[in-house]
């Protein structure tokens, strides 16, 4: 996770519609903020831990429940 995800312009409008839609999406968050994947792609994973899980075997990300999400 780069600093840059974690710290940049989009990163906080990124994390909020992940956390409103309950989809974390690559596709979603480039057709929202009209960014290129790489980029999608490193939102999400800076999100990790925090408010989605890592890629599971099938590649897909999903909402963390419990004490680790304050915001669920």
């Amino acid at each position: 996770m780069s600093n840059y995800a974690k710290h940049g312009p989009v990163f906080d409008a990124v994390k909020q519609l992940v956390i409103e839609t309950k989809m974390p999406s690559i596709s979603l968050a480039q057709r929202t903020f009209r960014i290129n994947n790489t980029r999608a792609a490193a939102l999400l994973e800076a999100l990790e831990g925090d408010v989605v899980t890592t890629k599971d075997e099938r590649g897909m990300r999903r909402m963390l429940i419990g004490e680790t999400n304050e915001y669920l």
